[in-house]
């Protein structure tokens, strides 16, 4: 069903040049909604993962696991493992 309506979008647009996906509405808006409390965790993972490709000593970020995030972190011998909780910036997101 979903394929289907998502051909026929794709259809439709490419039947009319000036239809922009930027102005189509989401067929649904489940998705969107509950993806607005985890718009700041993303980009502090974001980060995390830009890190990772810094930092040599870090080794793994995992999202959504024992915490907000999770980072593996090699010292010296040892793996060290760091947990990391994510809060909102504004006071009605918390």
């Amino acid at each position: 069903m979903y394929s289907e309506i998502c051909c026929q979008s794709k259809l439709e647009m490419s039947n009319q040049q000036s239809l922009s996906i930027r102005n189509l509405s989401p067929l649904e808006r489940g998705g969107v909604e509950a993806r607005k409390g985890f718009e700041f965790q993303d980009h502090i993972a974001a980060g995390f993962l830009i890190d990772l490709l810094v930092h040599s000593e870090l080794l793994e970020v995992w999202c959504e696991t024992h915490d907000d995030i999770t980072l593996i972190w090699q010292e010296t011998s040892d793996l060290v493992v760091e947990f990391v909780q994510v809060k909102a910036l504004a006071l009605n997101q918390l």
